[in-house]
Order: C-alpha cells, then structure tokens, then sequence
C-alpha cells in the first residue's frame, strides 16, 4: 500500500538499525505504519465532526473490505452504504440516538446473507471464471452443501452473521490505515433497519460500521488504550 493512501502525521518513532548498531528517528510521514501500530492507535470514534471521508478513501475502504477472509470462501454479507443525512437521521432513533450514526460520514450497514442457494451458484460462476479447476470447484461445493445446507434458518443466520464480523474487522482496521476513523454500532433495532432500508428478507442487519473523522477532546486523544492482560485472555 502506498503511504499516499495511508494516514500522514508527525509522530516520531525510533528503530533500531543493526547494522549500524545505533538508532535513528522516522517520522511517520515517510513511511507507511506498521500493523501494530494501526491496531494500537485504533480507537473507536464517538461522535465525528462532520467532515465527509472522500469517494477515494471510501472507495479503498470498501476494497480492504471486500478482501476480508470468510468460512468456505462463501462471502455472505452485504452491506448497504448510506450517506444520505436524512437517511441517517431517520435511522437514528432506531439506533437509540447514539450520536455516530448522524455525525458519521457514511454508514455501512453489514447485512447477514441467509441465502445460501444463491451464493453457492455464485461462487460456483466466480471461481470457474476465475481459473479455479473443476473438480476443485466441485469438491468446495460438496462439502459446503454438506455442512451448510441442512441448517434451519436461526442456524443459517448465526453461522452468516460469524462471516459479517470479519468484514467488519477489516473496515474498522482499514479505516484508521487509510487515515479516518470509524466505529462499531451494533445497538440497534434490526426489524426497524430492515423497514427503513427496505431490505429483502434474506439479507438481516447485524453490525453498523460508521466512518468519518473522529471529534475527541484533548483527554481522549491522549488515553492509552486499555485492554485485559495477557494472562487474563489466553490459557
């Protein structure tokens, strides 16, 4: 990724050289930040100042998206882009009034895709085009029919909404790479997204991901970020 697309800022870091033996200072605008560094200086935006993210930058966003892994290669999320202030407005009590979802610049609403019949052929279509071999093709189909067909609909939508929040990973790390914010919104009235949205029945709101420039104070900027230890999460 070019440091074009990635946030400019005059943070200073050290790295260390080896084969010099001493270390030297990098500003950030020379460079493109590490992963750790977009995971470590994420943070979730509050409320936003209003300013709109560019057609390029959302452009890029929905790119890292689209490129986020899912179970059987299957992809079933959809996810509607509203950018309409009256729209978000209208969405705003639906989503107990919190402040993101009309201060955002745009607002992807992360749907679950319950049809699985559709997908399956679409997949099929896409990866034969795409070069993969048939019987590969074949084999991926059999075994996804197998595990994924005979689900009733409350397990159709749990294993679809599993695949929604590594999408949502993407755009939430992809955000703070390409140099904006966003935030998670997953408080919400989902028959209520559905009517406003005028969505169909197989697609369900699960996660909104609202994106723009983040308004904090000056506490909020400085705040480290606080996480459980080590020895807290993993046994």
């Amino acid at each position: 990724m070019s440091t074009t697309r990635i946030r400019k800022s005059t943070r200073m870091i050290v790295r260390s050289e080896s084969t010099r033996g001493s270390a030297r200072i990098l500003p950030r605008a020379t460079r493109a930040p590490s992963f750790e560094e977009i995971v470590r200086e994420r943070y979730a935006a509050r409320r936003f100042d209003g300013r709109p993210i560019t057609r390029k930058q959302l452009g890029e966003l929905l790119e890292l998206i689209r490129l986020a892994p899912t179970s059987f290669n299957l992809q079933p999320w959809r996810a509607r882009i509203v950018e309409d202030a009256a729209l978000k407005a209208k969405l705003a009590p639906l989503s107990f009034n919190q402040a993101q979802v009309t201060t955002a610049s745009h607002l992807l609403v992360f749907c679950a895709n319950t049809d699985f019949e559709a997908l399956t052929g679409q997949l099929r279509r896409g990866m034969l085009a795409h070069g993969a071999p048939s019987e590969r093709v074949v084999e991926l189909l059999g075994n996804m029919r197998a595990a994924l067909f005979g689900l009733d609909a409350a397990q159709r939508l749990a294993w679809a909404q599993r695949q929604v929040y590594l999408a949502l990973a993407h755009g939430l790390l992809g955000a703070q790479a390409l140099g904006f914010d966003a935030c998670p919104v997953d408080e919400f009235d989902a028959t209520g997204y559905e009517q406003a949205l005028k969505l169909p029945p197989h697609l369900v709101p699960t996660v909104v991901l609202a994106v723009g420039q983040a308004e904090r104070t000056a506490s909020e900027r400085e705040r480290e970020k606080y996480r459980y230890e080590l020895q807290d999460l993993f046994f």
